[in-house]
This record gives C-alpha cells, structure tokens and sequence, in this order.
C-alpha cells in the first residue's frame, strides 16, 4: 500500500489570518523571497505558511506583526482596537473596511 501524507484540514479562522498577511505582504509590495528575508526564514518556508501548509508558531505570528505594524491580535483575528489611529485608517483602507 502507498505512503498517503495526510495533510490537516486548516480552520477557517487560519486562513483569515493567511490572507490578511498576504494582504500586508501585498502592501509593502514585497516577493515572498524579500518577506522571508526580513522575518529570517527560508523562502519555502515562508511559502509554506501562506499556503497554509505549516502551521504558525508564536514566536513567526509575534514577529510577522512586528514586520507589519499591527498587533498580534490582528493577524489571529482581525481585531483594530490596539492599532494606532494612523495605522488604522491605513488598514481600514487596505482591507476595505
């Protein structure tokens, strides 16, 4: 019998925060090499956490906000309350909010 990977099913809570942080990467127009770059990943890595292949440890989220400019809060489930006023338009504007 074949060797099946089994990969597990995201929630959809998962891949809201993926995609608000391909929305901040489209921001700042940056490759998935130049992001990965400035968080200290591997590429692959990188690209693994925006297909929703690796899971997102704490440590990667913290700094990802970091990188961003937004609360951790934000990228686990979109809250805005501890965003800046600036930022916040910002966001409001990027997200269409």
């Amino acid at each position: 019998m074949p060797y099946k990977i089994l990969k597990k099913k995201i929630s959809v809570e998962h891949k809201k925060m993926i995609a608000r942080i391909k929305i901040l990467r489209g921001e700042r127009d940056w490759s998935q090499i130049e992001t990965a770059d400035r968080l200290g990943m591997v590429r692959s890595s990188y690209a693994d956490v925006e297909a929703g292949a690796k899971r997102i440890d704490l440590d990667k989220i913290v700094a990802i906000a970091n990188l961003f400019t937004v609360p951790v809060g934000f990228l686990i489930n979109g809250e805005r309350g501890d965003l800046s006023p600036k930022r916040r338009d910002e966001i409001n504007v990027i997200f269409d909010l």
